[in-house]
Formats: C-alpha cells, sequence, structure tokens
C-alpha cells in the first residue's frame, strides 16, 4: 500500500516469509514493514504518532529503493492509520502537505497529475457504460 500524508510518504508491505524457518503446512502471521525513501518522514510519523519509540526503531540501510522501515504487527498499523485518519483537520490534502513542507513539491504534483488522467478514463467508461477491463 502507498500512503501519503501530511508527515510524509510510505509504503507498507508484509513482511517476506522465510520458508526454511517455517514449520511445513503452516503460514504464519507477518508483519508489517513501513518504508520510506525518506528518514525524515518516518521520523514524522513515530514522532507524531509512536510513543514508544524504542519498540518501533527505524531500520536504515536495507539496500533496497526504501531504505528506510519500522516495522511493527498488523494491529499496530491498524492503531496508527487510525491515528492518521483522526489526525486529519484540513480541507485541502496538497495545501496542507506543502505548508508541511515535507515533499519537494513536484512530488505530490507528479502524482497529483498522473490520476487526473486516469479521471478522464472512468468518466468515458462510465458514459458508455463499459467495464474498465474493456478499456485496459
Amino acid at each position: 500500500m502507498w500512503i501519503y500524508t501530511t508527515h510524509g510518504f510510505f509504503s507498507v508491505v508484509a513482511e517476506p516469509i522465510d520458508w526454511g524457518q517455517t514449520e511445513k503446512g503452516t503460514y504464519p502471521e507477518r508483519n508489517l514493514v513501513v518504508r520510506s525513501r525518506s528518514l525524515q518522514h518516518l521520523k514524522n510519523l513515530r514522532n507524531q504518532f509512536i510513543k514508544n519509540e524504542e519498540l518501533f526503531p527505524i531500520e536504515e540501510g536495507t539496500g533496497t529503493d526504501y531504505p528506510f522501515r519500522i516495522r511493527m504487527t498488523r494491529e499496530d498499523w491498524v492503531d496508527l492509520s487510525a491515528d492518521l485518519a483522526r489526525d486529519i483537520d484540513y480541507t485541502n490534502f496538497k495545501n496542507e502537505a506543502s505548508v508541511m513542507d515535507n515533499y519537494g513539491e513536484s512530488q505530490l504534483y507528479l502524482v497529483y497529475e498522473a490520476t487526473m488522467g486516469e479521471n478522464d478514463v472512468y468518466r468515458e467508461a462510465e458514459r458508455k457504460d463499459l467495464s474498465l477491463d474493456s478499456i485496459f
């Protein structure tokens, strides 16, 4: 899941499974990894919403395109997501994000512009009563 917030941009994924450490025939409960390309974005998230920082250390230099990570249980992510939702007090996300200054100005606008074109595709499909499968 990609999530843009006023605190930063995050990619949330399940931890990979080490099948060599897993009992045959079982499917282990997997924690989640909140990843970011920006150390500051994870610090913002942790400082705002995580009370015990020692339980959620930021891992650095993991050798991927998301070099900063926090690992947590699914329940912890659900709680943190709910806190993010409760934190919304703005009426325009782009304006608030620019005030918080957590993004290069172009990053959010690139995403915004890219999804604007999709709106036209969806509207055209609805107008013609087509499924999106028939368009893509």
